[in-house]
């Protein structure tokens, strides 16, 4: 509990703005030293099986509260090399770097005559799937959730004038521009892009969604919602039995309600 404790402490002071956190980049390189001086390295490199091996077993006790800590082989997943190697993508997430130094102020170095080693070897030959440092493999990984998904399509529902929601206004939304292609996504974030796909407005969805937005703006003017004058806001003049529908289906809820 004493990690835990350290943590949320650190947490709070984070989020506080009580102290001064040091560039990424700089942070970075003062984990690679202390690395370095643990021995977690060979012929000068990162020794990626020595760092899992240390790594799980020092975070071991916290992981049923950091789930994503490691792969499905039970070693640490794609997030840490990354982190280690300055990647864009996690350099800034100050949850990994709180959970990096206290690996690091309780690792120990891991010898070549590692009997821990050998299990490594033969865990990775059982699932030679993806995701663990040892492996230098990236998993698939679905950082974003749906309920963040729906949120972000919310924010995009409620914008004035009214947006159509897309993959690419739900990439920018979320901040990974990546999930605006379809391949990319599906392959790499897969639930993510169903979450995404499920967000995704047709162009009728959003014709339809945008005609009860203007007959309700038309009737909060004080005036009478008329064909003619929801096709003008529409700038659609084909769709006068649609909106003819729209208008009277308004009516009926309004009636009802």
């Amino acid at each position: 509990m004493s990690m835990l404790h350290e943590l949320a402490v650190k947490s709070e002071l984070l989020l506080n703005c009580q102290f001064e956190v040091e560039s990424p980049a700089v942070t970075i390189e003062s984990y690679r030293a202390e690395i370095r001086r643990i021995g977690l390295t060979k012929a000068g490199r990162l020794d990626l099986a020595a760092v899992a091996i240390s790594f799980k077993e020092v975070m071991i006790p916290v992981l049923k509260f950091f789930p994503f800590l490691l792969a499905s082989d039970g070693y640490p997943s794609w997030w840490l090399q990354v982190f280690l190697a300055g990647g864009s993508r996690v350099i800034k997430q100050p949850l990994l770097h709180l959970l990096v130094e206290q690996w690091l102020t309780r690792a120990s170095s891991v010898r070549d005559d590692d009997g821990r080693r050998d299990i490594l070897r033969v865990t990775r030959a059982k699932n030679p799937g993806r995701g663990s440092v040892a492996g230098c493999q990236p998993e698939i990984r679905d950082a974003i959730s749906a309920s963040q998904v729906a949120k972000a399509a919310h924010r995009i529902r409620s914008k004035v004038p009214l947006t159509r929601v897309t993959r690419m206004k739900l990439a920018g939304e979320l901040g990974i521009l990546t999930f605006s292609s379809h391949s990319r996504a599906e392959r790499v974030w897969p639930l993510t892009s169903q979450a995404i796909l499920g967000e995704v407005e047709t162009f009728e969805v959003f014709f339809q969604r945008r005609l009860k937005y203007e007959i309700e703006k038309l009737t909060a003017e004080g005036r009478e919602p008329r064909v003619h004058l929801v096709l003008k806001r529409l700038g659609h003049r084909n769709r006068h039995a649609d909106v003819a529908q729209g208008i009277a289906a308004w009516k009926a809820q309004s009636r009802s309600s």
